[in-house]
């Protein structure tokens, strides 16, 4: 069997005949299985015809807002409201990921060398415990959603020698983790940190504040997998639908912003998700009310306005003449996962 082919079973399979090869729970440091095959991932997370992840241009607040758009789910698709639990991993790839956060807690290796060293060893880098792979079963939705659990215990490990969550106890197991690594029992938030194609160039956001946010690494069973960080997702509890009568039944969801999507005036045809500056949203990351989660109502524009001309959503009346009244939109009938960051 070819490396290629070995890798591929060890991090899709991870069957228990090939746990001694893909990893295990010892000192040691976790093997280095090479990088994620793109392609397997769900078409949400693959980059466009051109091999990029585009900026999309958008409006927030009267200014331009830029983001990268990783995908439209329509938004009956989806469950209301939208229970944590979403970032369940689910045998048939309904769901999303839970990831291992620890990047303080080992020692720092020797600097970076691009043209002899396979990775960095600065910080240790999210450990996922699945992938946002394509999937053909039937309603199955894969989220972007990861569920963020912290580490504790972790002794002498080089930062990213743990490259397999394996190699991490539950809490209460009867066998410490690698290096003595044991995650929380609950996870700390919950982020939308959707993984993409780690051999594709991501262009640098137009106008973030910190020129050097793009993608981040992480690990899935020894497989180096790159991330882009759409930030943490606000959460709420609420009353659980199933038991609508009963007070004392809540569950905890995750709170989607309420945006607009701008179509064509005099026109039946709708638009895309994906156009630029058809998409307005309410907030900004830096705002008490953002979220990565974008459900988009359809908004017709008037006879002769152009995209452009509305650079904003107004939620108290009067509105001013570049903002969309919100109650004036239709049904959000699609939802966006974005990522994006402070920006100038």
């Amino acid at each position: 069997m070819s490396t290629l082919r070995n890798v591929t079973r060890c991090a899709l399979f991870g069957a228990a005949l090939l746990a001694a090869a893909c990893g295990g729970t010892s000192d040691q440091p976790d093997t280095f299985n090479g990088a994620l095959d793109g392609t397997v991932l769900d078409a949400k997370f693959l980059p466009n015809t051109a091999k990029t992840y585009p900026v999309q241009q958008g409006y927030a607040n009267g200014k331009p807002f830029y983001f990268y758009n990783l995908g439209a789910q329509r938004t009956s698709t989806l469950p209301t409201p939208i229970p944590v639990t979403v970032a369940d991993h689910q045998a048939n790839g309904n769901g999303g990921q839970h990831a291992d956060f620890f990047p303080n807690s080992c020692t720092p290796g020797r600097a970076f060398n691009a043209r002899t060293d396979s990775y960095p060893t600065d910080k240790q880098a999210a450990v996922f415990d699945s992938l946002p792979l394509a999937t053909t079963a039937f309603n199955a939705v894969v989220w972007p959603v990861v569920a963020q659990y912290g580490v504790t215990g972790v002794v002498g490990e080089t930062c990213n020698d743990i490259k397999d969550s394996r190699s991490i106890a539950n809490p209460g197991a009867d066998e410490p983790g690698s290096y003595g690594a044991t995650r929380t029992a609950t996870p700390s938030s919950y982020q939308l940190w959707p993984i993409i194609d780690p051999t594709v160039d991501v262009p640098a956001l137009t106008g973030a504040i910190d020129p050097t946010f793009g993608p981040r690494l992480g690990w899935y069973k020894g497989l180096y997998l790159k991330y882009l960080d759409g930030g943490r997702i606000p959460t709420a509890l609420v009353q659980d639908p199933a038991f609508p009568n009963d007070p004392s039944k809540q569950i905890k969801v995750l709170l989607p912003m309420e945006g607009v999507i701008l179509d064509p005036a005099g026109s039946s045809s709708f638009a895309l998700p994906t156009d630029a500056k058809a998409v307005l949203a309410p907030a900004v990351p830096g705002d008490d009310a953002y979220s990565p989660i974008l459900r988009l109502h359809d908004f017709r524009l008037p006879t002769g306005k152009k995209l452009g001309d509305y650079t904003g959503i107004c939620t108290v009346k009067p509105c001013a003449a570049n903002l969309v009244d919100i109650t004036l939109a239709g049904n959000a009938f699609n939802t966006i996962f974005i990522v994006s960051a402070p920006q100038q």
